[in-house]
């Protein structure tokens, strides 16, 4: 970039000196480009002083002419080793192709006494095609050199990476990201860059041994503090101390840095550590910043439910000065009342108490197009928490705060879909975790029935083929009954659960189950059948079961159905059997 920047000034220094040049260049751009080039080829040929060739060098960089190729590697053996240094740079901003024909330069200057040249070299080498495995010796050896400059040093870090020790690579990555992130300007900017891009290939190796330094220089170093946040949180789990880090960037006298923390504190969701940050996070919403305003807005929203605590100051953001700040404030407000969220009812039902009548003002009357649509998106968010919210009928307290605990860890929303994909999964400890959280056993979908009926219908939990029928099905027929499910609930067409298990074939322990639990077995749907004769489609062992409960078969319609599976022993034995007074 320093080389780039110093091309362009003695670009336009030729301009200012040249008079008629200019006219050339209007003319023939590439004919006045070539004269440049042919220059600074000359200076860096023929000057006695160093300087001068080291600045040929350096505005020869990036060169496409082969002349200039030809030039800038025979500088490669320059006396001075500036020129020697600015030769190999230029030509690896030159890159490939271009730089090819000075390959065995390159090669030859791997081997300079000054360990500068060498890093400059692997580097153009690498451009044109050589591989990090073949330039690891050169680059050792300019990363062990007490010559190499911190930019030499870092420029062969990042190509170390696996043949070095990575907390050494860490060392040098965070000197360098501290001499230009106290700095300014495009170079200071790019270099900046550099260095995050570095620090994250290291933090692909996720070796955590690095995790104490980067929690210490993000606390301590001058400058790019916020990188080192951006670093530390490619780890997952977080390095113990992480929250804490973060609130403390919420103190930072620089807004940028207060931002960051908030920005990261968005991910840190357990309920212990919200608890902690988000008074913290509330407190900057009188920020003199808007964005750090808006920051804070958005990682309260992110908490959700959990940090409902704040909920007046949020919604007294509403009332900020700045139209992206309230739009903020709307949009964490719906965040905070989602009705989905597994947060417990009570959070959910402060924030929409509190939220609704800010919020329909602010749709009504704000001043601005775009926070009128926030609010009442927000507004049709917590519509749903007074249907949702009333329906919750949590077991016990304890037992909510468990069961909610449970969902935002396996993150489950708490919702009536979450819940029959878990039925259908058979995952026991979801549903146990929804039905502590509130959700009723009995609201099933529209037209199909009642949840325990679903979870038979949809899933595969039971075969005639397995026996005994899956004990995770078992398990959850068992936990639905003690949470009050209706075993004799029926879907629009009158299938109940009873019917279900015996056309899905469970086995005699589950149907028992279901007629301990009052289960009927008399009862027909629509199309005139009951439970036993689903059952005759699989001719499972539920039939001994039905039978032994004392269900008995007119024998008019055992006739019909005896003739109707007259080619099938096994269950014209059963409806016989079932004909017997």
């Amino acid at each position: 970039m320093i080389r780039a920047l110093l091309f362009a000034c003695c670009f336009v220094a030729c301009l200012a000196r040249a008079g008629g040049i200019a006219d050339l260049f209007d003319s023939d751009p590439e004919k006045f480009f070539r004269k440049v080039a042919n220059e600074h080829i000359q200076t860096l040929k023929k000057a006695r002083d160093p300087a001068a060739r080291e600045e040929a060098a350096d505005s020869l960089g990036g060169t496409k002419y082969p002349e200039g190729i030809e030039a800038l590697a025979a500088a490669l053996s320059d006396p001075a080793p500036n020129v020697r240094i600015a030769a190999a740079g230029g030509l690896w901003k030159s890159g490939d192709p271009a730089a090819k024909p000075a390959r065995d330069a390159l090669v030859k200057a791997l081997g300079d006494p000054d360990s500068n040249v060498v890093a400059q070299a692997a580097g153009a080498l690498q451009s044109i095609g050589m591989s990090e495995k073949e330039l690891v010796p050169a680059n050792k050896r300019v990363f062990d050199s007490k010559d190499a400059t911190i930019t030499s040093r870092f420029l062969v870090a990042r190509n170390l990476i696996g043949n070095e020790p990575s907390a050494r690579l860490l060392d040098v990555m965070i000197a360098y990201l501290e001499r230009w992130a106290t700095d300014q300007g495009d170079a200071a900017e790019k270099n900046t860059e550099l260095a995050k891009e570095a620090l994250e290939d290291l933090a692909e190796t996720k070796d955590r041994s690095l995790l104490p330094t980067l929690m210490r220089e993000a606390r301590n170093i001058r400058g790019g503090k916020i990188v080192l946040l951006k670093t530390i949180a490619l780890y997952q789990p977080p390095p113990d101390g992480w929250r804490d880090l973060l609130v403390g960037f919420l103190s930072s006298p620089n807004p940028k840095e207060r931002e960051a923390g908030l920005y990261h504190l968005r991910a840190v969701k357990k309920e212990a550590d919200v608890v902690v940050w988000a008074p913290r996070a509330a407190a900057l919403l009188d920020d003199r910043d808007k964005s750090v305003r808006s920051g804070a807005l958005s990682a309260l929203g992110s908490a959700g439910g959990l940090a409902s605590a704040e909920i007046d100051r949020v919604v007294a953001s509403l009332r900020d000065s700045d139209k992206y700040v309230r739009r903020s404030a709307a949009r964490a407000i719906g965040e905070m009342g989602d009705p989905k969220q597994p947060v417990s009812a009570a959070a959910k039902s402060r924030v929409a108490a509190v939220g609704k009548p800010a919020l329909t003002l602010a749709a009504e009357k704000d001043a601005d197009a775009d926070v009128r649509d926030e609010a009442k998106s927000a507004l049709k968010t917590l519509a749903g928490n007074s249907e949702t919210v009333a329906a919750a009928t949590p077991s016990s307290m304890g037992a909510e705060g468990a069961g909610l605990a449970v969902l935002r860890e396996r993150n489950i929303t708490f919702e009536q879909g979450s819940f029959y994909r878990a039925l259908q999964q058979a995952d026991v400890e979801v549903v146990r975790a929804l039905l502590d959280a509130g959700m009723t056993p009995n609201d099933g979908a529209a037209d199909m029935g009642s949840p325990m009926r679903m979870m038979l219908f949809f899933g595969n939990h039971c075969s005639p083929k397995v026996r005994p029928t899956k004990p995770a099905t078992k398990e959850m027929i068992k936990l639905l009954l003690e949470r009050g499910a209706d075993v004799n609930a029926a879907d629009q067409n009158g299938n109940t659960t009873l019917m279900q298990a015996m056309s899905k074939g469970c086995d005699r322990e589950l149907i028992r189950m279901l007629l301990k639990a009052g289960a009927k077995k008399e009862p027909r749907n629509a199309s005139g059948l009951d439970a036993f004769e689903f059952g005759l489609i699989e001719a499972g062992d539920g039939l001994e079961e039905l039978i032994a409960a004392g269900y008995r078969m007119p024998a008019a319609r055992a006739k019909d159905l005896e003739q109707g599976y007259k080619d099938q022993p096994k269950v014209v034995a059963m409806i016989r059997k079932a004909t017997k007074k």
